[in-house]
């Protein structure tokens, strides 16, 4: 067989070499469309792999978030007790307030003209669920003629929302700095408030509770000028206060020295921000305005007084600044505030 072997060099040899290289290129060719076939056929099925780990992963984050609202639900048991109001009943008319996770509106249910403050922040938190359920539970149990009356909330499968009385003439807030600024504010309208407002913040301190926000935009006025107080995301009982909960809480004009400085506090935080309001609606003006928040952290924690003005009668500028005092055993209880009899002072 050798001859054989021979001829098969011999044809080698005598083979041109652009065929050579040809056939070369040929298989070089054909090894990368096959190479890259298959690069392109495992990078979709990786795509494909890493789709399914998303849905997946978007799936248990659903789960997740409807285990969270089905056990707030379970363990707020006080629900239970509230209307539910299918959101679909609601005919929604004008917004006309917004919070930092809300929006509230004018509406229109069954015959009655209510306010539905509706959660509009898409993520839904353990904080923000906390808060909800918070606001709908202290208006369940602190009922009184100066507290917005609750009416009912929506089934936990639909928005989450909370219905209530509607306060038609808006919020004190407006009421003070939006209505015709240079008209002066009446006295008697002054006191009326004034004495309402102690009379509401006195009956929530004896339930054993501290509101935590107050402020003249949580105080709405009805159509007939009386005061409804909103707003309970914040509000605590006095035993729970200092285990845990958040110090820095409310907005930072109406803040008492110690929720800035972090250090413990009681209900007297209620006697400083009611000591600012008074200020605000005396004088018809917006405490520290335009500072900054680290301005105003260090005026209050200095306890530099808000300016004396002449539209506030002297007794009246002696009761704010005794609550808005540094230290808070200096400011009276509101039981003390409600023994002053404000009629002298017309």
């Amino acid at each position: 067989m050798d001859w054989l072997d021979e001829d098969i060099d011999l044809e080698k040899k005598n083979k041109p070499k652009d065929q050579m290289y040809q056939t070369s290129f040929n298989f070089s060719k054909n090894s990368n469309n096959l190479f890259n076939e298959s690069n392109q056929r495992d990078l979709e099925d990786k795509l494909s792999q890493e789709k399914l780990k998303v849905n997946r992963l978007q799936n248990e984050i659903d789960r997740i978030k409807q285990i969270k609202i089905s056990n707030n639900s379970s363990k707020n048991t006080f629900l239970n007790y509230i209307h539910e109001i299918n959101f679909n009943e609601l005919k929604l008319g004008n917004k006309i307030g917004q919070g930092g996770f809300s929006e509230i509106f004018e509406s229109k249910w069954l015959n009655l003209n209510v306010a539905v403050k509706i959660i509009f922040d898409p993520n839904v938190t353990e904080k923000l669920l906390e808060e909800f359920y918070n606001e709908i539970e202290k208006l369940l149990i602190l009922r009184h003629p100066n507290i917005i009356t609750l009416y009912g909330i929506t089934p936990k499968n639909q928005k989450l929302c909370i219905i209530t009385e509607l306060a038609s003439n808006g919020s004190l807030f407006e009421y003070i700095h939006k209505t015709n600024n240079t008209r002066e504010i009446p006295l008697r309208f002054k006191y009326n408030i004034t004495k309402q407002l102690i009379n509401v913040i006195l009956f929530i301190h004896e339930c054993g509770y501290v509101h935590r926000d107050l402020k003249t935009q949580n105080i709405l006025l009805d159509k007939e000028n009386n005061l409804k107080l909103c707003d309970f995301g914040l509000t605590k009982k006095i035993n729970e206060l200092n285990n845990g909960y958040m110090q820095y809480a409310g907005t930072p004009i109406y803040m008492a020295p110690e929720l800035y400085n972090k250090a413990g506090y009681d209900e007297k935080i209620d006697v400083f921000a009611f000591g600012t309001i008074l200020w605000e609606l005396f004088t018809q003006k917006i405490p520290f305005f335009n500072c900054d928040t680290n301005e105003i952290k260090n005026k209050i924690c200095r306890g530099d007084m808000l300016p004396n003005h002449k539209s506030i009668p002297k007794k009246i500028e002696e009761i704010i600044h005794k609550c808005r005092a540094v230290d808070p055993n200096d400011r009276p209880s509101f039981k003390e505030i409600n023994n002053i009899d404000f009629e002298i002072y017309y």
